[in-house]
């Protein structure tokens, strides 16, 4: 029976290391189905009620950009029939909310007018006692708004439709295909002449082959190329680092970090089989 246990213990590593990486495949094909976007943001104001408007409205041989822009801070929200109260971070969107929260973290729909607003999980537990809170009724600065969706994974949030909103301190913008998330940015900056925003933040590319062309230098006799955008990234971290962030973003850096772990665990029980299997062939070549 001893003799079998080797076998059994490289079976096993084996088999872990392919459902490991299967289920690495399956999170980095939902990294590339969302929305492969670049996030500006400002310390106080990035983006005006005008500008946007400018950006609904544009040239005749243009199409408009699909951009969410939005703000956030925290707010008190009512519960009108029992008087339940909670101060919770609301986010006050105006454009394509689908851009700022992927359709996994929603149950039930996205708010599609400014009548309607998504809840977090655990704020629908504390303002109506229910996980599934569509339907009802939120009021928040004394305005009554239905819940159409809840949202999963982000902690005492709410999303309204705000497209009255003055002023928006952030900014998502959706990245042509095949483009380079910055230098889309730079060009969305210069050809709606907007403010140059405090911070700037990718979310395309990742785990993507096309990110990597950037990393390729254009010239074999430039030796720089690597070090300037390393510097740049760090550049753009530390920006962002003093800028207020939003669940959405703690999503996004989480769902990145998950995919990683599940790379880093795939690959130790890859070693653990690749290790077992060399001790049993060598123990089967003893043996003949």
């Amino acid at each position: 029976m001893k003799r079998y246990l080797p076998l059994a213990a490289l079976l096993i590593a084996l088999l872990l290391a392919l459902l490991g990486w299967r289920m690495t495949s399956s999170l980095i094909a939902r990294e590339y189905r969302r929305p492969q976007t670049v996030s500006l943001r400002g310390k106080t104001q990035a983006l005006t009620a005008g500008d946007c408007r400018r950006l609904e409205e544009p040239a005749q041989d243009e199409a408009p950009p699909v951009y969410a822009a939005w703000a956030g801070g925290e707010r008190l929200l009512v519960e009108p029939r029992n008087g339940r109260e909670e101060l919770a971070q609301a986010l006050l969107v105006r454009g394509e909310i689908s851009l700022l929260l992927p359709q996994e973290t929603v149950l039930g729909n996205l708010p599609q007018s400014n009548l309607e607003c998504a809840v977090s999980e655990d704020l629908c537990y504390e303002l109506f006692g229910s996980a599934d809170a569509a339907g009802q009724t939120l009021r928040m600065e004394g305005r009554d708004y239905t819940v159409s969706g809840m949202l999963r994974g982000l902690r005492r949030t709410a999303v309204f439709l705000q497209p009255q909103q003055e002023a928006f301190s952030a900014l998502e913008l959706a990245v042509p295909q095949g483009k380079n998330a910055y230098a889309a940015a730079e060009d969305f900056l210069s050809r709606y002449v907007l403010p140059e925003p405090d911070g700037v933040q990718s979310h395309a590319g990742h785990f993507r082959l096309s990110g990597l062309g950037e990393w390729i230098p254009s010239r074999w006799s430039d030796f720089e190329h690597w070090s300037t955008l390393l510097r740049q990234a760090k550049e753009r971290r530390q920006a962002l680092g003093a800028l207020p962030l939003c669940e959405p973003d703690r999503l996004r850096k989480e769902a990145v970090n998950e995919v990683w772990l599940s790379i880093a665990a795939s690959l130790a029980m890859s070693a653990a089989a690749l290790l077992l299997l060399v001790r049993e062939l060598r123990r089967l070549k003893e043996q003949v």
